[in-house]
């Protein structure tokens, strides 16, 4: 044929299994003793990077930062730890977007976004997340500081809203049963009149 010049069109193909020899892997567990209160589940060395908003918000502000965390371990398993808690804050889905850094190492980016319902002030902390290092058989705990977070003004745009919008549903009600007192007055009248 035209193509077998080119060697296409009398070669043939043929299915093979390849085997290597058997590999022998101890898995061992992790030393039960000693575990941070702050273990992560995270297995070889890790960085924990946050990067804060700006600190200082008003009530029904959003307040959003990052923590970002980088290294070789199961990092999709990984959950968001709690950043601030606080009875007046309102935390929502916590964002989390996963990317590759070579073959071996990934980088694991959290967004959270929070809102306070009422003024609030939480002081500055350090934050202990650790993980398991295999080499050195140790858990090593990592310190983030997290700052203080600030927020002043009360709920007051939002419950003026209700208080008007409270007031304009009373008016409307008020119409609403004279529109019913008309009716039921046209429907007694026609009651009363007799038609011949």
């Amino acid at each position: 044929g035209g193509l077998g010049g080119f060697g296409f069109g009398s070669q043939r193909y043929k299915n093979k299994d390849l085997a290597s020899n058997r590999v022998e892997i101890e898995v061992l567990p992790l030393p039960t003793e000693g575990i941070p209160a702050g273990f992560t589940g995270l297995v070889g060395e890790h960085e924990f990077t946050l990067i804060p908003g700006k600190g200082k918000y008003l009530v029904n502000e959003p307040i959003e930062f990052k923590l970002e965390v980088k290294g070789k371990g199961a990092l999709e398993k990984f959950d968001a730890p709690g950043i601030y808690s606080d009875p007046n804050l309102e935390v929502f889905d916590t964002k989390a977007e996963l990317t590759e850094i070579g073959n071996t190492a990934a980088k694991k980016v959290f967004e959270y976004t929070l809102l306070a319902r009422n003024s609030l002030s939480i002081p500055p902390r350090e934050l202990s997340l650790s993980y398991f290092d295999p080499n050195t058989g140790k858990y090593v705990e990592k310190k983030i500081s997290i700052p203080g977070l600030e927020v002043s003004g009360a709920a007051a745009p939002s419950s003026s809203n209700q208080k008007n919008e409270t007031a304009n549903l009373k008016k409307d009600d008020v119409a609403v049963v004279n529109l019913d007192n008309f009716f039921a007055n046209i429907f007694n009248l026609n009651s009363k009149i007799k038609f011949k």
